[in-house]
């Protein structure tokens, strides 16, 4: 996971998060696949990703020599990706990788297939059962609030409909990722050092989360995201007439509007360490 900007908190402070009042549309991507055309929401996605990576120069790496912005990440073609958007702009991502289906996530590229599975031997789990969340980004302008929990939720919520319980993540130690996350339920992986990753500036810690085991508020918020995603989790084949995914805004996605409810967004997620 890469959010950059969550400021940490002395051990043992109960912090709640503000109440926003933003309508943002939601929407998740179905996986590409290996032969899938790359454009359109997805280079929106990873070009969004690398401007918040960048970070003002913190990250070179994501930035091209002639001032664009890429994070081609291999693990992208075989996700469900999770999206945010307001007034037509991206403002938060996040990315559900079924670990079944492809060991080009994060979490085997920085600690190895064999950290993995040796993880999920202690967890007593097998691969059908886990997936990873990476590609955690929150434009800017956007943190402060609990658009940041949402769409952990949102990941969460898509993650059990596919029938996965149990998340792991790559993630960073220097600035309030690893904190966030613990306050809702994550734990460190047992056996794993933190890894430096020069290029993202931090130091990896592997970690992982069981849903069932996780906080009761990011619970009831993962169950109001699932309401508010409305998802169709069947991918489907387009016909010779259908443009090809990423063609147009909105192909292979689904999503609804604001809340179908008509309610704003007003959630609050209490956190605690």
């Amino acid at each position: 996971m890469t959010y950059d900007g969550t400021d940490p908190r002395p051990d043992g402070v109960r912090t709640t998060m503000v109440r926003q009042s933003i309508d943002h549309q939601w929407q998740v991507h179905l996986p590409l696949g290996g032969t899938g055309p790359v454009g359109g929401w997805l280079g929106a996605i990873r070009r969004f990703r690398a401007e918040v990576l960048y970070d003002n120069g913190r990250r070179p790496v994501f930035r091209n020599t002639d001032g664009t912005f890429h994070d081609d990440d291999p693990a992208d073609l075989a996700a469900y990706h999770v999206t945010a958007t307001y007034e037509g702009e991206l403002a938060a991502t996040l990315r559900v990788v079924p670990i079944a289906t492809t060991r080009d996530g994060v979490c085997e590229r920085i600690f190895g297939s064999d950290g993995v599975d040796r993880l999920l031997v202690r967890l007593g789990l097998n691969r059908g059962a886990v997936w990873e969340g990476s590609g955690w980004a929150v434009h800017p302008t956007r943190r402060g609030g609990v658009l940041g929990a949402k769409v952990v939720a949102a990941g969460s919520s898509v993650a059990a409909r596919l029938g996965m319980t149990t998340s792991i993540g790559a993630v960073g130690t220097r600035y309030g990722q690893a904190y966030r996350l613990l306050s809702i339920g994550y734990r460190c992986a047992e056996g794993f050092s933190r890894v430096p990753v020069p290029e993202l500036a931090d130091d990896i810690q592997l970690m992982h989360a069981t849903f069932s085991e996780m906080e009761p508020d990011f619970r009831i918020l993962a169950a109001g995201m699932a309401n508010q995603l409305q998802w169709d989790s069947t991918p489907r084949t387009p016909s010779p007439s259908t443009p090809p995914p990423g063609s147009r805004p909105g192909d292979w996605c689904f999503g609804a509007g604001p809340d179908p409810t008509g309610r704003r967004e007003t959630s609050e997620l209490s956190t605690r360490r």
